[in-house]
């Protein structure tokens, strides 16, 4: 739940834990993220929650994208 008015506020302490095992997801098909809600959720909604995640953070988008992709990749255990 972290695109959602009370973590836009920053109410949210999952945001401020250690980025070892931060990953990031959509709830397809329902609850979209705030700046797309009333619409069906999809996979490519995954950007704002990105953003989010990257403002409470104080990183940037990319920085996130880097630490979630190389998570995701450890624990699935996806190599090159």
């Amino acid at each position: 739940p972290l695109v959602t008015p009370a973590v836009a506020l920053g109410n949210f302490d999952g945001l401020h834990r250690g980025h070892q095992r931060l990953l990031v997801e959509t709830d397809c098909p329902f609850l979209a993220p705030q700046h797309k809600r009333g619409k069906r959720n999809e996979p490519s909604f995954i950007t704002g929650v990105i953003e989010c995640v990257a403002q409470q953070r104080g990183m940037t988008t990319g920085e996130i994208e880097e630490l979630t992709t190389n998570n995701a990749a450890r624990l699935f255990g996806f190599t090159d």
